[in-house]
């Protein structure tokens, strides 16, 4: 019988989870699977255990011990080269080792792995591994390799501790040699044993890492080495770790260190030499404990040296558009973030040349433009407006890539943030870690806001919605991720009864193409998961299409995706066009998607033109923006024939023309009726004359919404005094939006 410990702890490491449903009890010859889930939030190896007690007197206590590994995919693909020629004590094949499981690890993370021919030619290579190399070198391959090192190679040397019956001899005589000076070199006479890691706790863990700085220690607490020689450092090399048990210092002080890592910068490459290589060999045979490379942060540390790439040139990837808008990012720490290095190639700042927006604030609607005291340097995870006159392509400076990192945090406060993907690869939006937030973030794409739920790209900005009244902190996986199905809104599964209306709006070179209104099973009236805010404009050049809901009791405001719940009699939307200037030309389409019922109508009333239009699966509507106009309002309806008529807030579905009827009768006495219609809400002024053109009576003088009207004339002036018999005029004027929209004149006859 199985019985879960109380003392099982589900969260010894956050990135496993175990299935506990239905393990407090097992009966006796029955099975049961035990469900582990590994979902990774660093990368490097991780290890933990479970404990259960079992109603056995010899054995009560069973232990499930759970190991993996996460693994970043380099940004820049790097070719390694593994010497062969040199009679490596350890077998690259070997089932217990770590160099094995190191190569696996490392073909995980993009790295191309080769081994040497029939002799020893580094060149082409970045990287260059020698393992306990027991066979001395050829002078022919020591320049080979001092060429593929100046030149800007990484050369990584593992050596082997003299307790197991190796010397570094072959090693050191590369090392140094007298054509170049690497200020390395193993000293078999130190070693740091901790072979007897899991059984004696108090074997030494190196943690003192004399430059933890360096990007080879990235996200790197603790190095668990077995039977590590020590690394005689001198000079200008790097200590990266020493070793003082016990608390003394071993060697002395001064031009010579003892180190388990020595780094070595010569020309423009690196060399780095390793105590010992069984610091990834496994612990033994049986492999009852992990490999040493899965221990601590030991995986970390060898992704991070074979990985790291120092001294990158960033550069944009496509050149910037021409006078249009882009939300870039940078995903890289750059070694300088001041805005006026990082854009050096565009010239000092002109904002006739280019002008940068950043620092979005939901509050006050704006954005900081530099230059600004508040807004003088780029930072990873953050993202910008820029927009150039003319094309350029730009390097952004130089930076350090560590491949090897965990979810990267980016701080956001309510409402709307413009971030960035901090990686330099294509990486998870839904994998990531954002509570709080909406699902769906926008991406700016040549022109318009394009709507995105999976994935995150280099160089690239997004808008995301923080929903809670706090600032909130998103974490981003940094998995790299390939092969997504392109995602988009309109192209959803619709269940029976469910549909959309989408509309897009383009005006000279800007658009915004994905709103849409609709109705789903499951939906609300006011805010729910299908309603998507929309997303702030660009800082001077825009059209926006936005449903606006200010009346709703959560999360009020403007949205671009307005869903609601079904309807057998029909639904409105009320929604604005928004222009950045007036008198603009814009070409508004609405298309139909899902299972649109057929006995519903679908109209769409432009409110200022008071024009209701039929609309069938797809239609085209262009207006221009009248002159201080910068916003049009639109009502969508969609229902049967009753509920659209009854809700066009007074718009006829067919258009009325504007007319003014003859009276009658003709002549008249004592009074006549006058008809006319108002194709147009708008001031009405209807007036008569006398043949001297004199006004003689003021009939109406007030704003009227579209309809027919009718009048009746006295025949008295404005004093109330009967006029003479004679012939007379009257003249209608509607004026809409300070112009005239229709004036028209008729006569008369009055006989006593």
């Amino acid at each position: 019988m199985l019985i879960a410990s109380p003392q099982l702890s589900l969260k010894s490491d956050p990135n496993f989870t175990i299935d506990t449903a239905g393990i407090s009890f097992i009966a006796p010859g029955a099975n049961k699977t035990i469900s582990v889930t590994y979902h990774p939030k660093a990368v490097g190896g991780h290890y933990t255990a479970y404990s259960f007690t079992i109603k056995d007197s010899k054995n009560p206590l069973l232990m499930l011990v759970v190991n993996g590994a996460a693994i970043a995919k380099l940004a820049v693909t790097k070719k390694l080269l593994v010497d062969t020629l040199h009679n490596s004590p350890l077998s690259f094949n070997d089932s217990t080792s770590g160099i094995r499981q190191l190569f696996k690890f490392f073909e995980q993370s993009g790295i191309q792995i080769t081994l040497t021919g029939s002799d020893l030619r580094p060149s082409g290579n970045d990287i260059l591994l020698l393992i306990a190399p027991q066979k001395n070198f050829t002078k022919q391959e020591i320049d080979s390799v001092k060429k593929f090192v100046t030149n800007g190679g990484l050369l990584v040397a593992l050596g082997n501790a003299s307790a197991e019956g190796n010397n570094a001899a072959a090693l050191n005589s590369l090392l140094q040699d007298t054509s170049w000076t690497t200020n390395l070199a193993l000293d078999s006479n130190l070693v740091v044993d901790s072979l007897n890691f899991y059984s004696d706790a108090t074997s030494p863990m190196l943690t003192t890492f004399a430059d933890a700085k360096h990007p080879y220690f990235s996200n790197v607490d603790t190095l668990v080495f077995f039977g590590s020689a020590s690394v005689t450092v001198s000079g200008t090399a790097i200590p990266l770790i020493t070793t003082s048990p016990n608390g003394k210092t071993i060697g002395g002080t001064n031009s010579v260190q003892p180190a388990v890592a020595g780094l070595s910068k010569i020309g423009k490459g690196k060399i780095l030499l390793l105590g010992d290589a069984d610091v990834w060999k496994a612990e033994s045979a049986n492999q009852q404990t992990p490999p040493n490379i899965l221990i601590k942060d030991n995986l970390t540390f060898a992704i991070n040296v074979f990985s790291v790439t120092e001294d990158y040139e960033v550069k944009l990837p496509n050149k910037t558009l021409n006078e249009k808008y882009q939300l870039v990012s940078i995903p890289f720490d750059l070694e300088n973030s001041d805005i006026t290095s990082v854009l050096k190639g565009l010239g000092a700042q002109n904002p006739l040349v280019w002008r940068l927006f950043g620092r979005y604030d939901p509050v006050t609607v704006k954005y900081a433009e530099f230059p600004n005291e508040k807004f003088k340097s780029f930072k990873r995870g953050e993202s910008y407006w820029l927009i150039t006159r003319g094309e350029f392509g730009l390097s952004l400076g130089n930076a350090t890539i560590i491949p090897v990192q965990t979810f990267y945090p980016i701080k956001i406060g309510p409402g709307y943030s413009m971030v960035g993907n901090p990686f330099p690869y294509k990486v998870s939006w839904k994998n990531s870690l954002h509570d709080s937030t909406q699902n769906i973030i926008w991406k700016f794409v040549g022109e318009t806001f394009k709507a995105e739920s999976l994935a995150l790209d280099p160089f690239v900005g997004y808008f995301v919605k923080n929903l809670s009244k706090d600032s909130i902190t998103i974490y981003i996986n940094p998995e790299d991720i390939t092969n997504l199905k392109k995602s988009g809104y309109s192209a959803a599964a619709y269940n029976e009864g469910e549909w959309r209306i989408g509309i897009s709006a383009v005006s000279g070179k800007s658009a915004d193409e994905e709103n849409f209104a609709g109705v789903a099973k499951g939906a609300k009236d006011e805010f729910d998961l299908y309603d998507v805010a929309e997303p702030p404009s660009s800082p001077t050049d825009y059209v926006i299409v936005r449903f606006q809901n200010n009346s709703w009791k959560e999360q009020s405001g403007s949205y671009a995706m307005d869903i609601r719940s079904i309807s057998s009699e029909g639904v409105f939307w009320d929604f604005d066009v928004i222009t950045a200037a007036s008198q603009s030309r814009v070409a508004l389409t609405l298309s139909q998607f899902g299972n649109f019922p057929n006995d519903f109508e679908m109209y769409v009333v432009d409110k200022t033109t008071e024009r209701a239009m039929s609309l069938d699966q797809t239609y085209q509507y262009e207006f221009t923006m009248a002159k201080n106009e910068s916003r049009r309002a639109f009502r969508l309806l969609a229902g049967k024939k009753e509920y659209v008529e009854n809700n066009t807030q007074g718009i006829p579905l067919v258009a009325v023309d504007y007319a003014l009827m003859q009276n009658y009768p003709n002549p008249f006495n004592p009074s006549t009726q006058i008809r006319y219609t108002v194709g147009h809400s708008g001031h009405v002024s209807l007036n008569v004359y006398n043949v001297l053109g004199q006004q003689v009576r003021t009939l109406a003088n007030a704003i009227q919404p579209i309809g027919t009207y009718e009048l009746e004339w006295d025949g008295k002036d404005n004093a109330g005094t009967t006029v003479s018999t004679g012939v007379y005029f009257y003249t209608i004027t509607v004026k809409s939006n300070g112009e005239r929209t229709f004036t028209q004149t008729k006569k008369l006859i009055l006989i006593k």
